[in-house]
């Protein structure tokens, strides 16, 4: 019984061997197959990731675009104007308040002859020549509140040495029936050629006789009247060619130099 318990044991587990070694093989091929099946779907949520990240970005896109269009619109229901009209402007729908944005660019080229006397002919450079930037203006003018108040600021380069420097700078305000009043600084009525903005003058440059006695730019206060056929200007002020000055002048403190003047100008 024991030899026959024995003999069939060892029997069993011979039997046994082939199947176990079919089992490992299957599990195997079963482990390689879940893997690639794993790996295929690790591809799948990469590429889904990707195309959801794709989507985030439209859609941030599209939002933005769709924001600044609901600027624009509510810039056009607010009825605010914009264009040009003797200028670049934008304003108010009411016509209240206006900005209008303005440059001036004057670029020349100068030639110079300069003849000598005897004997001085290799001592004099008679011929001389060059560009320049005679004026670089940009002015920003308009009306607040209404268009009564009125406002100019214009800065630049204008005396052709490269100097920036701040030009006109003043609040008008129209009294009504051809009356207007101005504070701030301004050019002096005093010659009608220095009053003529150089934008619209019909030579080069003004005249020597201008250059010499005109009052240049001043800080004060004007009062014109302006009609079909009238127009005047008074002026008290601190004098000519006083364009960003203080105040207070002269030799000790709380005095001045004496050049605060009556101007006035006239023409029909």
């Amino acid at each position: 019984m024991l030899a026959g318990a024995t003999a069939l044991t060892l029997t069993g587990v011979s039997v046994a061997s082939p199947t176990a070694n079919a089992t490992n093989d299957e599990l195997q091929a079963q482990v390689e197959k879940l893997s690639a099946r794993v790996m295929e779907l690790e591809g799948r949520q990469s590429d889904q990731w990707m195309n959801e990240q794709r989507a985030e970005e439209i859609r941030g896109l599209v939002h933005d675009v769709l924001a600044d269009a609901d600027t624009r619109a509510s810039l056009l229901q607010s009825g605010m104007t914009a264009g040009y009209d003797r200028g670049f402007r934008i304003g108010s729908s009411d016509g209240n308040f206006m900005l209008r944005l303005n440059g001036q660019l004057q670029t020349r080229w100068n030639y110079s002859y300069q003849s000598g006397g005897a004997g001085e002919a290799g001592d004099i450079d008679r011929h001389r020549s060059g560009f320049e930037t005679t004026r670089a203006k940009l002015w920003f003018s308009g009306h607040i509140v209404n268009p009564d108040w009125q406002y100019v600021i214009e800065t630049g380069i204008n005396d052709g040495e490269g100097n920036w420097a701040l030009l006109d700078a003043y609040i008008k305000h129209n009294l009504g029936n051809g009356w207007s009043i101005k504070a701030g600084q301004f050019k002096a009525p005093l010659l009608r050629e220095e009053l003529v903005d150089s934008r619209y003058q019909q030579a080069v440059e003004r005249s020597i006789f201008n250059q010499i006695f005109t009052g240049g730019r001043t800080q004060g206060v004007a009062l014109g009247y302006e009609a079909d056929q009238l127009r005047f200007v008074g002026s008290f002020n601190d004098g000519a060619n006083q364009a960003n000055t203080r105040w207070l002048q002269g030799p000790g403190p709380g005095a001045t130099d004496g050049s605060t003047e009556y101007s006035f100008t006239a023409r029909g």
